[in-house]
């Protein structure tokens, strides 16, 4: 759905907003449109990355830590691209290390390993590069570009689109609700988009972990064939 087709949605069959003068701008609900966008790539982690510009990051010799771009919201995977001077390429895959568990944190060399400091948003490589290095970066990221032409189309995937239109009513009610008359439906928009939100999270772990080898060798009855 594009944004046009969900401002339609949002106006007229969620708040019941159909006939002029409108009691909430376009602008403002375009506004909580994007937001909800934003909070479902956030919680569901489901825009992943690794084409986008800020996936790739050049190391400066000397340097161990970098900062990641504002639109990372978490670093999947990390690796290191080596050329062997002959124009092969090989990835290798580094592992993630708390800071703990980084010896010396001064030594220089091929990086192997790197932590992340969520909180500062900085991305740490040991040991120290001692030479430049290409790393590639698998991220799930916030979406790119807000939406703001009638055409535009949410980044996210296409099921979970209309589901935007229970957090933009919620934060809508909010936002006019000066006696407070709307707060039971703005709770009852507001828990639907967590429910949401929490399937989407679920689903899209479940299609990226695939079977779960834990739920095969957990399995505690007898084998088959076996009778003691």
């Amino acid at each position: 759905m594009n944004l046009s087709e969900l401002m339609g949605h949002l106006r007229c069959s969620v708040l019941r907003d159909d006939a002029k003068p409108y009691l909430w701008q376009d602008i403002e609900l375009v506004r909580f449109l994007n937001q909800a966008e934003s909070d479902f790539a956030r919680r569901t982690h489901c825009l992943i990355d690794d084409e986008s510009t800020f996936t790739t990051l050049t190391t400066v010799i000397g340097q161990s830590t970098y900062t990641l771009d504002d639109r990372i919201i978490f670093v999947k995977e990390l690796g290191l691209v080596l050329d062997d001077g002959e124009g092969n390429l090989t990835y290798r895959e580094l592992g993630d290390k708390t800071r703990h568990q980084q010896r010396d944190n001064y030594a220089q060399g091929c990086p192997y390993s790197y932590n992340l400091q969520v909180a500062r948003n900085k991305l740490r490589l040991y040991p120290v590069p001692d030479a430049e290095y290409t790393i590639k970066l698998s991220v799930a990221r916030k979406p790119l570009r807000a939406m703001s032409n009638p055409k535009d189309v949410p980044e996210i995937p296409e099921e979970w689109h209309l589901c935007l239109c229970d957090y933009a009513a919620g934060r809508a009610l909010i936002n006019n609700d000066p006696e407070r008359a709307n707060m039971q439906s703005k709770n009852e928009f507001m828990a639907s988009w967590d429910l949401h939100v929490r399937d989407a999270k679920r689903e899209f772990t479940n299609l990226r972990s695939g079977v779960t080898p834990r739920a095969r060798t957990n399995w505690t009855g007898k084998r088959w064939g076996t009778y003691f």
